[in-house]
């Protein structure tokens, strides 16, 4: 089912280190080699680092290979040298990195993102004096400083997701800065002074941080392309934020719209009245200014009607004056729109720390005969409110049969889900869907979901004997589809089947039905192999005949009668599903074995 949580994705290094790579490859020589201090340095990395236990190190330490052909490290000319891009991400790097490395001649690039290194970042005093990216993030770095005259090149600095706690750059260092990320960092305080003057910053991102306090008045002085302050506790009037984006400012209609948004100040303590003053702010297109979860209130007809047109979405009403909760395990269980009955999300927080979504809704007109599409996806959100959770929707498959080929399937739609806050019972999410067709591009909605079903377990007075079997089950014969089976406290299951058509287009179908527990989940001296706990769904159903998105009519929605199901589970981690279906394309009747894929996180309460 879930395919996401059991294949392994390859990770992809940021845009600049594509760009990067393709200027490598139009200079790169495969002769070239480095000076005896540049190999000393590289030899410095591998030792400091644990070399040796690095995913790999193809080459390195071998006298007879050049440095310039070990892993990671990429040569090109330079003027009359040789210039050297590190590009080491996700490699397993421990330990702190060699002073020796600043000082390393003709550094570019150092992109040693999702490590373990540790300990301060320190570029000492005149230290890399050509480095231009810096890439960083994912690691363990504690501080961030840039001594006097050091990095006189540097254009492009992220570390963001570390546990950062200060930073430091001296008034001559970096002096051509132009993009500086620090976000999910422990930077706390004041927006840290050192960025003052910095009028070569185009990008400075310190979002989820533990900044706060109002805005200082230079930071209108700076000329931004992109600000993003969200996530922290900055109080008083957004002005000096507004003020500090530039002027000319474009408007890129192709990019998706998070990529458009240029300030995003959500979820902070700033407040105040936004009147005609704000429309003097307006840019003339849309995405490109989020305020959501502030204490800000609209007060003029102009301002109400700038952002409705130039707000991220064109969405504020339901956000300004609002609190932010993020999801908690109480949450887990299904989700629907009153408005839009017959589609909605099955939401799991699970025990591993991620949040694992299924989307069941309808197909787009004309783009899979079926008429349905479910979508799924998990990941640990740890940034609540702006973190995303990719979706897919793979075709191609075969109903009870899975994905013919689960590591090479088939997107028939990619989506991502913004769980966005829940408040007084209500969750709001935003949905940007890709829809694969003759026409790709992404629409998105803002739902406001009632939670449909609480599992068992979520809250210490919700407890029953059967709650060990919520989760995600799946055959692993027949990877690419699955269950996700809901028990409720009144001892009652919801019990989703994700699968494919019947008549082998390799369509998306999805079914569902809820049924009661006949006997008990008590485990006292069990036969091997026996069942302790059985289900039965006898009214399982088919929704059919709405469509997707805009297009959706919940009055189109039809309830087919699709069969039944019983579930044997013979341990907390085995079960057996028997199903008869009374649509002739399914098949009739079959049945195998199910183990379990996710775990849901259930509340841990004491014995008293």
């Amino acid at each position: 089912m879930n395919v996401s949580l059991h294949r392994k994705k390859r990770w992809v290094l940021n845009s600049v280190i594509t760009a990067l790579a393709l200027t490598v490859g139009a200079a790169a020589l495969a002769d070239l080699e480095i000076s005896e201090d540049q190999r000393a340095a590289l030899i410095d990395l591998y030792n400091a680092t644990d070399g040796d236990n690095w995913e790999r190190n193809d080459d390195w330490l071998d006298g007879d290979v050049s440095a310039c052909d070990w892993y990671g490290v990429d040569c090109f000319e330079s003027l009359d040298s040789v210039g050297v891009h590190l590009v080491l991400g996700n490699n397993g790097l421990t330990g702190i990195l060699p002073e020796s490395l600043g000082d390393m001649p003709e550094l570019r690039a150092l992109v040693v993102p999702n490590n373990a290194l540790t300990g301060p970042f320190v570029m000492h005093a005149e230290q890399y004096s050509d480095l231009q990216h810096l890439i960083a993030g994912g690691n363990l770095f504690d501080s961030l400083s840039i001594g006097p005259n050091a990095a006189p090149r540097l254009l492009f600095l992220t570390a963001s997701n570390n546990p950062i706690e200060s930073l430091d750059i001296s008034p001559d260092a970096a002096p051509v800065l132009s993009s500086l990320e620090l976000s999910n960092t422990l930077l706390s305080g004041p927006l840290p002074g050192v960025l003052e003057g910095r009028d070569q910053l185009g990008t400075l991102d310190l979002s989820h941080n533990l900044l706060g306090g109002d805005l200082p008045e230079w930071l209108a002085d700076l000329d931004l392309s992109r600000l993003h302050l969200d996530g922290n506790d900055f109080t008083g009037s957004i002005a000096p934020a507004l003020a500090a984006l530039a002027d000319d400012l474009e408007y890129n209609p192709s990019g998706h719209p998070d990529q458009q948004l240029r300030l995003d100040l959500r979820a902070n303590q700033f407040s105040g009245e936004l009147d005609d003053w704000l429309a003097d702010h307006a840019r003339g297109f849309p995405n490109w200014l989020n305020l959501c979860w502030n204490d800000l209130s609209v007060t003029s007809a102009a301002a109400e009607s700038m952002l409705a047109e130039e707000h991220m979405d064109g969405e504020f009403e339901y956000c300004l004056g609002r609190s932010f909760e993020a999801p908690q395990i109480a949450h887990s269980g299904s989700w629907f729109d009153p408005e839009r009955s017959g589609e909605g999300i099955s939401m799991m927080l699970l025990d591993n720390g991620q949040t694992l979504i299924h989307w069941f809704t309808h197909a787009p007109p004309d783009h899979l005969a079926s008429g349905q599409a479910w979508f799924s996806g998990n990941r640990k959100q740890v940034l609540p409110g702006s973190d995303m959770i990719n979706l897919y929707a793979p075709i191609g498959g075969e109903f009870a049969q899975g994905l013919p080929n689960p590591d090479e399937y088939l997107i028939g739609m990619a989506a991502r889900v913004d769980v966005l806050d829940i408040e007084d019972g209500g969750l709001h999410t935003r949905q940007y869907v890709n829809i694969h067709t003759g026409d790709p591009g992404f629409t998105s909605q803002i739902l406001e979901y009632t939670q449909l079903t609480q599992l068992a377990g979520t809250t210490c007075d919700n407890q029953t004997e059967f709650q060990q079997f919520s989760g995600a089950w799946y055959q692993p014969d027949n990877d690419g589809e699955g269950f996700v089976i809901e028990v409720l406290p009144d001892d009652r299951v919801l019990v989703y089947w994700f699968t494919y058509a019947a008549d082998g287009s390799g369509d998306q179908a999805w079914v569902m039905g809820d049924g009661e527990f006949l006997s008990s989940g008590v485990i006292v001296g069990p036969v091997p192999g026996a069942p302790i706990a059985t289900v039965h769904v006898e009214d399982v159903h088919l929704p059919s005949g709405a469509l997707f998105g805009d297009h959706f009519d919940p009055e189109a929605v039809e309830l087919l009668p699709w069969g039944r199901f019983e579930l044997e589970f013979t341990s907390e981690d085995e079960a057996s599903i028997y199903w008869e279906s009374d649509m002739e394309d399914f098949n009739g009747a079959g049945d195998y074995a199910l183990e379990r894929l996710a775990t849901p996180k259930l509340a841990e309460c004491s014995e008293d």
